[in-house]
């Protein structure tokens, strides 16, 4: 349902970052300054050979000439990175995607950005908060929906429970499926 972890787009906001996180540097490989990266499996399409990227802090742009799998990881060499020296400066870097130039995602998906911020009501017209948060734990997203109060609910980011997202009117209907709220009286001590 969601895509795009993008840790510059402040709490709240739903105005578009300039760029999108697609993945982190982890380390150099071997002495020609390619790159062991670790891509955000939900952004993987957004990045192929000839993509522009922007590497480390200083979001300087490299043309990715080779990308292939290596373990969990990808290998990735970049245009212009040629020693391991250069490699090692960007270790532990972010690596970003101009929006503007990204493809469009497919039908339901989201960039965090887009929906962080939304008033989440339930299908029954109750209302629940806003998104809050978005906790990517592998199988599917979880949303942290917050209310008034600071009272937290987490929400599986599947179908079954998420029924509607409307980006114009900045709301979200949920299905409130058994066990989503402990019961009253329910309390672990």
């Amino acid at each position: 349902m969601t895509s795009g972890r993008d840790p510059e787009s402040p709490p709240g906001a739903r105005q578009p970052p300039e760029h999108v996180v697609v993945g982190r540097i982890v380390r150099p490989h071997g002495v020609r300054g390619d790159l062991v990266v670790d891509l955000a499996a939900d952004l993987l399409f957004l990045v192929s050979e000839g993509t522009r990227l922007y590497l480390g802090e200083e979001k300087r742009t490299r043309r990715l000439t080779r990308l292939r799998r290596h373990g969990r990881w990808h290998l990735a060499t970049f245009a212009g990175l040629t020693t391991r020296t250069q490699a090692e400066a960007l270790r532990a870097q972010p690596m970003r995607l101009r929006l503007e130039s990204a493809a469009a995602l497919p039908p339901n998906v989201y960039y965090h950005w887009q929906i962080i911020g939304l008033m989440v009501e339930s299908d029954t017209g109750e209302a629940l908060g806003r998104l809050a948060e978005i906790l990517q734990t592998g199988a599917n997203d979880v949303y942290v929906i917050r209310d008034q109060a600071g009272q937290e609910l987490l929400v599986p980011a599947i179908e079954d429970v998420i029924r509607s997202i409307d980006l114009p009117q900045a709301r979200m209907v949920i299905h409130l499926i058994p066990g989503l709220r402990a019961e009253p009286g329910s309390e672990v001590a």
